[in-house]
């Protein structure tokens, strides 16, 4: 790079990685999600997650436990209550339900089933609603082929006879290739999985036998278990969870594969998994695999179709994404909130979530001597440009602004932040810069969007030269 100031690309998009060492990187993407863009304007943009628009208010000890679509209907477990959700969003009381964590819930097109681990076991067939015994407190409940499937307390899983709700006895399997605690079944593609604690048995239906299902021997998974019941999900084409040394894991047919980075793994081992959650959400076409920690308030996004990961807050203080059950219903994606009884619709078009201002963060990977082949190298800049759509505000808001700091120290601590505003409405060519007089061997840039508008990152620039002394 020559002495004079030379204006140089400095990759503005990228997923979530932050290094044990800042210094290395300490990229960051916050509310926002990666699209790949087919001969655009770049490779790869974010864009702002959908927000939550309130669709139905509750109280306190309305926190989610489960939701479920039966019949066409929406039905909650909220509190120690379920309530069916109408298509207005009403919300009417059916029965109480014992204890207050995550239920599991499966139906067989007439009846819907509802288990708690203990603490009660359910039925309802849009009618009449009953508290009863269908196995040994069973913690699961998954339906194949005409029968429920319940993992019992004892370890086993056991099975109904055609048509039935209950558990027939003595009609129960278990894993077999190893000793390990059965943490709970999972079907997909016809196929059941009986996630261990360390293994992952895949078992298939047979047509005859008691129970009619048998082990597939070669396929069976050495080495990999489940964290927690609910930290399991699926898209169309695999399976996702947190395995038991607390990585993510995709399992497509019988073979696993990590796919949380390093960078997310020392992340992760911070936290606790065992009341881990992962589901999905299908919207914007794209596949979304929501992994969440509750005990810590983290949640982490990651998009099936680009491999690329970000991470969900609520507010501008890093709070717990208000999202616990997800659930496609009515024609929306809807997700309940972990805490008040609140349910949301994720809207595209929504820029706050149930009207809290949302703060969308992006730290940029490390500008640096090394990335030109010059290790350790000074630099001058004097001006730093991005490229964002512009032209966003309106007659609600007016005149947004986009915050602008600089890290020189290895993204150790940022400087004040500078507001660089954006353009209302048809000021689509809005130049979005800041002069920066800085001098740096190590640079990081961090953006923050709070304006409750669109927001969309494409690209960024300085203007630069080597070889300056402080």
């Amino acid at each position: 790079m020559a002495s004079s100031f030379k204006i140089v690309d400095y990759p503005a998009v990228g997923a979530s990685y932050q290094s044990p060492s800042l210094p290395a990187n300490a990229q960051r993407t916050v509310n926002l999600y990666p699209e790949a863009v087919a001969n655009g304007l770049v490779d790869v943009a974010l864009h702002t997650f959908p927000g939550l628009k309130n669709r139905l208010t509750g109280s306190t000890g309305e926190f989610d436990r489960g939701c479920y679509l039966f019949k066409e209907s929406l039905y909650q477990v909220a509190g120690g209550q379920l309530y069916q959700v109408t298509s207005d969003f009403v919300r009417v009381a059916i029965g109480a339900v014992g204890g207050s964590g995550q239920v599991s819930i499966a139906d067989n097109g007439h009846t819907m089933v509802i288990v708690t681990g203990g603490d009660g076991e359910y039925t309802y067939d849009g009618t009449t609603f009953t508290s009863t015994t269908l196995g040994l407190n069973p913690s699961n409940v998954e339906y194949l082929n005409a029968r429920f499937l319940y993992d019992d307390d004892d370890g086993r899983v056991g099975v109904t006879n055609v048509g039935a709700v209950n558990e027939a006895s003595g009609n129960f399997f278990e894993p077999e290739s190893s000793s390990d605690v059965l943490v709970r079944t999972y079907i997909f593609n016809q196929f059941v999985y009986l996630f261990g604690s360390r293994t992952i048995e895949p078992w298939q239906p047979v047509a005859s036998g008691s129970p009619p299902y048998q082990r597939m021997n070669g396929a069976i998974i050495e080495n990999v278990g489940l964290a927690s019941r609910t930290a399991i999900t699926n898209t169309e084409q695999s399976v996702y969870f947190i395995s038991d040394k607390g990585d993510a894991q995709q399992l497509s047919g019988f073979s696993p594969k990590q796919i949380s980075t390093v960078a997310i793994n020392n992340a992760w081992r911070k936290y606790t998994i065992s009341d881990a959650i992962v589901q999905t959400l299908d919207i914007l076409a794209l596949n979304f695999v929501i992994f969440s920690f509750p005990t810590n308030g983290k949640t982490w996004g990651y998009v099936e179709q680009y491999n690329l990961w970000f991470e969900l807050e609520h507010g501008t203080n890093a709070g717990r994404w208000k999202g616990n059950t997800i659930v496609e219903a009515y024609g929306t994606t809807l997700a309940a909130d972990y805490a008040t009884g609140n349910m949301y619709e994720l809207d595209p078009d929504t820029y706050t979530d149930n009207g809290e201002t949302t703060l969308r963060e992006r730290i940029f990977a490390p500008l640096a001597g090394e990335k030109f082949g010059k290790p350790r190298q000074r630099f001058r800049m004097t001006e730093f440009g991005v490229s964002i759509e512009t032209g966003v505000g309106n007659a609600t808001e007016i005149n947004p602004v986009l915050m602008v700091s600089f890290a020189l120290d290895g993204a150790q601590s940022f400087s004040n932040e500078r507001f660089i505003p954006v353009g209302q409405e048809g000021q689509y060519k809005t130049d979005v810069r800041t002069s920066s007089n800085k001098v740096f061997s190590d640079l990081t840039v961090r953006l923050r969007y709070t304006e409750p508008t669109k927001f969309s990152l494409f690209s960024s620039y300085i203007k630069l030269k080597e070889g300056t002394r402080k």
